[in-house]
C-alpha cells in the first residue's frame, strides 16, 4: 500500500513497472508515475487561466500530461465537455473522436475521449480524462504513436487512478 495516494498495486508479473509518488503542493494534488519515467514540471504564471502543471514523460514516445484550469463562474461536467471537445475540435481541425466515456477520479465524475489527431505532422492517439472539482477543471491528457498507444494505456489507467486532490 502506497501511503500517499492510500493505493494497493497487485501485479502478477514482477517485472511490471513500478510506481513512484509525486506531489504537487502548489496545486494541491497527488500522483503516482512509473519510476523510470521524467517529470517536467511548469511553472505557470498565477494570470494564466489554463495551466499546464506536469509531464509525465516514458523513456519512449508516451506522455501524460495535468492540465487545470481556473473557472470563474460554476460549470457543470458535462457543458465543461463539451467545451473541451469544442476546444479539441479547434485545436486539431483533424481530429477523429473514436470513444466518450463516463468515468471517475476517485469519488469525482468525469469524461474521458479518445481520440486521434496530427500534431504537427505525427499521428496520435490520445485519451483526455476531464472533470470539474470545485472552482477548477482539470485534464490529464494520455498520448502515444497509434501503433503504440494500447501498449501504454494500463499505464495511463493506473496514473489516472492514483490522481488525488488534497481538500
Amino acid at each position: 500500500m502506497n501511503s500517499v495516494s492510500n493505493t494497493i498495486f497487485i501485479y502478477s508479473n514482477p517485472n511490471t513497472t513500478s510506481y513512484v509518488p509525486y506531489e504537487n503542493k502548489t496545486f494541491g494534488f497527488k500522483i503516482m508515475h512509473p519510476s523510470d519515467w521524467e517529470v517536467a514540471e511548469n511553472n505557470p504564471t498565477a494570470e494564466s487561466a489554463v495551466r499546464l502543471i506536469v509531464m509525465f514523460m516514458s523513456p519512449t514516445e508516451f506522455s501524460f500530461n495535468i492540465v487545470s484550469e481556473d473557472l470563474s463562474v460554476p460549470l457543470s461536467q458535462d457543458f465543461y465537455v463539451q467545451v473541451s471537445i469544442k476546444h479539441l475540435k479547434e485545436a486539431f481541425p483533424d481530429i477523429s473522436i473514436l470513444d466518450s466515456l463516463r468515468t471517475n477520479i476517485g469519488s469525482i465524475p468525469a469524461q474521458t475521449i479518445t481520440y486521434t489527431a496530427k500534431v504537427r505532422e505525427t499521428d496520435i492517439k490520445a485519451a483526455v480524462t476531464i472533470f470539474v472539482y470545485k472552482d477548477k477543471a482539470y485534464a490529464l491528457t494520455y498520448g502515444a504513436p497509434p501503433d503504440k498507444f494500447d501498449s501504454y494505456l494500463g499505464i495511463a489507467q493506473i496514473m489516472a487512478s492514483t490522481f488525488r486532490i488534497d481538500n
